[in-house]
């Protein structure tokens, strides 16, 4: 899981879905990447970068492991 992804996301007090139409991501994808550290690591650089700045966090927070 990508739990520094749900953690940002819920500080931020948003949904999976409002951060789909700020990101421009599908919320499946969201949902996805969420659950499953695999998919964060196959996730294209772009759309990490659209990720972090909608959570204010940078990508190194986004995807480091704890």
């Amino acid at each position: 899981m990508l739990l520094n992804m749900k953690i940002a996301r819920y500080k931020k007090g948003i949904t999976q879905k409002q951060l789909s139409l700020m990101t421009g991501i599908s919320k499946s994808t969201i949902a996805r990447i969420e659950s499953n550290s695999d998919s964060a690591c196959k996730c294209a650089y772009d759309t990490l970068i659209k990720l972090s700045k909608a959570l204010d966090i940078t990508v190194d927070e986004l995807i480091k492991k704890e």
